[in-house]
């Protein structure tokens, strides 16, 4: 699937989900506190998420890590982060798999990880 289209669905979702809470309101319910009723009106947040069009170069890591971790990240925020050690980026691309849904596969996570180490400002 190509980068692209998963932005413009990533961005049709998060609009969907903010008018949503934006023109709704919660159901009454019974505070504990008072006993009374208390409605509770829902707005919406407006933020800017980093959308930049750089992309890794080098070769095979370079495209997998422009297909999985700039679906969510910009370029500039990957080699933006503190000084980072090879085990510690395996463990961020870990969590991104596991905690947040990337759809990265398990023997992707260590090639990805030493790709982003070199290709940060404190890789080489």
């Amino acid at each position: 699937m190509k980068q692209m289209p998963i932005r413009i669905i990533v961005a049709v979702l998060v609009f969907a989900i903010g008018f949503a809470a934006h023109t709704s309101e919660a159901r009454a319910q019974t505070s504990p506190a008072t006993g009374k009723y208390v409605i509770t009106k829902l707005t919406s947040t407006k933020i800017a998420l980093p959308f930049g069009e750089r992309v890794f170069k080098g070769g095979k890591w370079a495209k997998v890590t422009n297909t999985r971790c700039l679906m969510c990240h910009s370029m500039g925020m990957v080699t933006q982060q503190p000084p980072l050690t090879p085990a510690a980026w395996t463990k961020e691309v870990q969590k991104m798999r596991t905690v947040y849904g990337c759809p990265m596969r398990d023997d992707q996570v260590d090639g990805v990880a030493q790709f982003i180490f070199k290709e940060t400002h404190h890789g080489h």
